[in-house]
């Protein structure tokens, strides 16, 4: 299936050759830039959730798989950041609902700093997948619930 980007001129850019451009990336880092670079050229948000679905099939077959969510997760955001990728209302909640918990975790005490490294893990990898899908499931919702609880009983 070919992706369209390039509105002007309609250039279609096939997910082999996506995966190839990024399998030629050395370091998760030098996928990110790639990732970043390239979605500018995508003409609508559907056509970059897209790109990003293929980036994240690709990293999760590669040696850079244990880095997948955070690599994902840091394009993802970047979209955010810039307004290219608006959410839909549940899942811009639940987005934001991760925000909130990865700023708590900053708070927890020492004790509790490698279940907060845990949990931000966890959390970087919904919240990327709520970018990639424009959705989250009740099973991402109540994890979300549930780590929340958890962060905020080591404030307490």
């Amino acid at each position: 299936m070919a992706i369209i980007r390039n509105a002007a001129d309609f250039t279609p850019v096939t997910d082999e050759q996506l995966t190839a451009n990024l399998f030629a990336r050395k370091s998760g880092e030098e996928c990110v830039q790639y990732i970043e670079s390239e979605l500018d050229k995508f003409p609508d948000d559907e056509h970059k959730r897209r790109a990003l679905g293929v980036v994240w099939e690709w990293l999760n077959g590669h040696p850079l798989a244990e880095k997948k969510e955070k690599v994902v997760a840091r394009a993802g955001k970047q979209l955010i950041k810039v307004e290219t990728l608006p959410l839909n209302p549940v899942a811009e909640d639940a987005y934001n609902q991760c925000d909130s918990i990865l700023s708590l975790i900053d708070d927890i005490p020492e004790a509790g700093w490698d279940f907060g490294d845990s949990v931000k893990e966890k959390v970087d990898g919904i919240q990327s997948t709520i970018v990639l899908n424009n959705w989250v499931t009740d099973a991402q919702q109540e994890a979300l619930d549930n780590m929340q609880a958890g962060v905020e009983r080591w404030l307490d």
